[in-house]
């Protein structure tokens, strides 16, 4: 209920963090993504590849900002996430020598610190 006040409210993105406390990371991340746009800033580029892209967009006829969000988007259009499961094995898999406290001795830990 918090949520859709506040994505109701007119507030701007910085007053919407503000209010994190209210609201799940997700619903928080939904937010964001509808009214600010990301930004990708790539320096240090070659003169000859900056020339390649402005010939390219132009035969695409879009601009070169636009162009360069075209690659990328075909780029990693055929990149696939990996899983939870997947991505859990591997930490096992790079952490398994590593001496592991099972949780229940660092909840009791933690409730006798208090």
């Amino acid at each position: 209920m918090a949520c859709r006040l506040i994505q109701n409210s007119g507030l701007v993105p910085r007053q919407i963090l503000t209010n994190m406390a209210q609201c799940g990371i997700v619903e928080i991340n939904d937010l964001i993504g509808r009214s600010m746009a990301g930004n990708l800033h790539v320096r240090n580029l070659d003169d000859d590849l900056i020339a390649r892209l402005k010939r390219r967009a132009a035969r695409h006829g879009r601009s070169t900002e636009a162009e360069h969000r075209e690659i990328l988007r075909q780029a990693l259009s055929g990149d696939v996430e990996p899983s939870f499961d997947t991505l859990a094995a591997d930490l096992r898999k790079l952490t398994k020598r590593r001496k592991q406290t099972p949780s229940e001795v660092l909840l009791r830990e933690g409730r006798e610190e208090r």
